[in-house]
């Protein structure tokens, strides 16, 4: 278990940092549960990754069976580079559960649970374009998932039930004018 509260803002439990990497990569973690609190609004996220050097930008990032929730922000911001959830659980977040943003933002997420998180169970914007296949987005306040000039996809098979305004909200623009 990874716990972190702090007075601190823009403190996340974990951070994924590769901005300043001489080459690309891998970057496995699995099996953690995380828990946060740190004051502030912006960039308040449990598990943080932000964009990569140019350098590492290549590096796949894969967050494999995490238990993530945080008790003042979002639970995992993705702001840059090649990252994968797979088979996890982000819950009970005040924010948004997961967020993808920017448009070196990319990845999928596959497998997961996104659910009962005060905001959207998913928000990807400002281009991010990662893949949201065979997951479930659940029982949040806001809508299963929030796409803002984004593009990424939500792939049939995703379970989108229970959210307090919606199931899905706008659209993603993946290039061959499909919808999402």
């Amino acid at each position: 278990v990874v716990a972190w509260r702090s007075d601190k803002p823009y403190e996340a439990a974990l951070t994924v940092d590769l901005s300043e990497a001489a080459s690309g990569g891998s970057v496995t973690i699995s099996g953690l549960t995380v828990r946060h609190s740190s004051p502030s609004i912006a960039q308040n996220y449990a598990v943080y990754v932000p964009p990569p050097s140019r350098a590492a930008s290549a590096t796949k990032v894969e967050l494999r069976d995490l238990d993530v929730s945080s008790s003042s922000g979002s639970g995992l911001g993705v702001e840059g580079g090649d990252v994968t959830l797979l088979s996890s659980k982000v819950h009970d977040c005040r924010n948004h559960g997961l967020v993808f943003l920017g448009p070196t933002a990319r990845g999928a997420v596959r497998g997961c649970e996104l659910a009962k998180n005060k905001l959207n169970g998913v928000l990807l914007r400002d281009g991010a374009s990662p893949a949201i296949e065979g997951s479930r987005l659940v029982n949040n306040g806001a809508y299963g998932a929030s796409l803002i000039d984004c593009r990424g996809s939500l792939a049939a098979g995703n379970e989108i039930r229970g959210n307090g305004k919606g199931g899905v909200s706008g659209e993603c623009d993946d290039g061959d004018d499909a919808a999402v």
